[in-house]
């Protein structure tokens, strides 16, 4: 039998035009007089594709580009062989920007197969968020007034503790800080640390203190007659003031 590469034999006919074959391949036939047979080819064409091995990543996440790495087809020609693709071909139909099941087309050379990947949600991530009890930016106290700050947590995180910093420095960890008897302005800051890591921090409060002369002089008579002021910046947003004069 004859052959001929990127053909298929047909057969025999008697003309050399033919596209179809007179005579079969394997075929017996009687001929009477001189003929002049010719081989009758057709062209070995791709029939159809599918997926062999699906990509290496098959789930995504919202927001991440597709990957089609570690896929291949298998090619099937009109001849009834098969071939293994692994380039040329291309892919559409991915989408990242929701979630759901995604059909993905891949096209070789006019034909097409498809697959399904999964694209998933983000997950949420709550960041927790630390909060100084009545904060405002900015407050006036009298000389030598106590102040108490406490502090909440809103998304709490196992381990965390609620630093309190005094100009810049760290003060250590607990629920509540007083700074006693200021007799200088200060700020303060709560930060939410664990394993030295800050993981969230409050607004920074500035409290200026009274410290001109007559307020001095009022903070001496006070502490005569009874004792100073104290400021409870509490829970609830309520502030306690307790002022003895």
């Amino acid at each position: 039998m004859p052959t001929r590469s990127g053909y298929t034999f047909l057969g025999w006919a008697t003309s050399a035009s033919a596209a179809t074959a007179q005579y079969q391949p394997g075929s017996q036939f009687e001929l009477t007089h001189n003929t002049t047979l010719y081989a009758v080819w057709a062209p070995i064409t791709l029939s159809g594709i599918s997926i062999k091995t699906l990509p290496n990543k098959n789930t995504y996440t919202v927001g991440e580009s597709f990957d089609q790495s570690g896929l291949t087809l298998t090619a099937k020609y009109s001849d009834n062989s098969t071939q293994t693709i692994n380039s040329g071909f291309t892919c559409s139909g991915y989408s990242s920007t929701t979630a759901g099941t995604k059909t993905i087309n891949v096209t070789y050379q006019g034909k097409t197969a498809t697959f399904t990947i999964t694209v998933n949600a983000k997950p949420v991530t709550v960041e927790p968020v630390v909060a100084i009890h009545n904060y405002t930016a900015n407050k006036t106290v009298d000389y030598k007034t106590t102040v108490t700050f406490s502090a909440d947590v809103t998304n709490p995180v196992s381990g965390a503790k609620i630093h309190w910093f005094i100009d810049g420095q760290d003060k250590g960890a607990s629920d509540t800080y007083t700074v006693k008897s200021a007799k200088e302005s200060f700020t303060v800051q709560a930060k939410y640390i664990k394993d030295g890591k800050v993981l969230a921090e409050s607004g920074v409060e500035k409290v200026s203190v009274k410290t001109g002369f007559f307020a001095k002089l009022l903070a001496f008579f006070r502490s005569i007659f009874g004792g100073l002021p104290k400021v409870v910046q509490g829970y609830m947003g309520a502030e306690i003031i307790e002022k003895i004069i």
